[in-house]
């Protein structure tokens, strides 16, 4: 193991070849004895080359408990230790190509909708120049956090501002609602009077919004009296929000299917399959759910739960 001449290694302490400050969790060797823990230290062999071990001591007493000397059983474990960097490594390659294909997806949605707002600002009886304008700067904010997130990867933690659903739910309207007009379907929001404060990233919920949105637009596509509903409502620890459609529906044997990543029933071309998996997956980190329920040819009712946090004192 220490790769050197066994005689060498007589009358050596054990200290003077492992490093103790691997200890985990701050472990001693004494408190190691006490409870009989392996610890995983660094320890060099006789090349100079660095590997890891596991270490279990054992206690040598006299008669009258004093303590003589350790037993020291050490297990090279420097291969398991290569695979498991692999391992991480491969898991922060994984998770970069899913928030890669995910910020792909959400910056294409950002630039369609600044685009339809541009087309908007251009058309003689649309929306106050303003209103517009305002529109515009948010969704190229946007843009730009997805983009920092992408950069920011590697964070889990999210920046955790206080946010208002209800304002999230009527910004992704009003940004959905000028195709709604252009397209022929009806979108009407029943928001809560209560405060509707959660802890989340503004982006990400509007997001959320937008996905599901457009998720029940190519639901009612086509449809007689297209319509979707948004509502909010809380209880005493949650806010909910619900986004129904008259749309197709979701077929049973589907359903289990549809916050997969890549899953989608459009045509090719016509959708990543990411829209839903990005909803579950952001959902799922702010420490809510989101759930469906729907019927075949009568619409579809998504359901999302999020912690409710009291409001700001004024």
């Amino acid at each position: 193991m220490f790769a050197t001449d066994i005689e060498l290694l007589k009358g050596r302490a054990i200290v003077d070849l492992l490093s103790l400050d691997g200890c985990a969790n701050g472990d001693s060797p004494l408190e190691n004895l006490a409870t009989d823990r392996p610890l995983k230290l660094r320890a060099w062999r006789g090349n100079g080359e660095e590997f890891f071990a596991d270490v279990s001591l054992s206690r040598l007493d006299s008669p009258t408990g004093q303590l003589t000397g350790v037993i020291a059983l050490l297990r090279d474990i420097s291969e398991q230790q290569r695979v498991a960097e692999i391992g991480a490594h491969l898991e922060r390659l994984a998770r970069l190509g899913e928030i890669t294909a995910r910020t792909a997806h959400t910056l294409r949605n950002s630039l369609t909708g600044i685009l339809a707002l541009i087309e908007e600002l251009a058309a003689v009886d649309g929306p106050s120049e303003e209103q517009v304008m305002s529109l515009l700067q948010a969704e190229t904010h946007r843009a730009i956090g997805l983009v920092r997130e992408l950069l920011q990867f590697a964070r889990r933690d999210l920046p955790g501002s206080l946010v208002s659903l209800n304002e999230v739910v009527d910004e992704a309207v009003q940004l959905k609602r000028f195709s709604a007009r252009a397209k022929g379907f009806v979108i009407e929001q029943e928001l809560t009077s209560a405060p509707t404060c959660v802890v989340a990233d503004h982006s990400q919920l509007t997001q959320v919004v937008v996905n599901l949105l457009e998720n029940a637009q190519h639901a009612v596509e086509g449809r007689q009296s297209a319509r979707i509903d948004l509502r909010t409502w809380v209880d005493e620890t949650r806010v909910y929000l619900s986004i129904s459609d008259n749309g197709c529906g979701i077929e049973a044997g589907i359903k289990c299917h549809i916050f997969e990543p890549f899953f989608t029933t459009k045509s090719p071309g016509a959708g990543t399959g990411l829209g839903l998996a990005i909803v579950e997956r952001t959902i799922r980190d702010h420490g809510g759910s989101v759930s469906v329920d729907s019927t075949p040819d009568v619409g579809a009712t998504f359901l999302i739960s999020l912690p409710r946090v009291a409001p700001p004192e004024v």
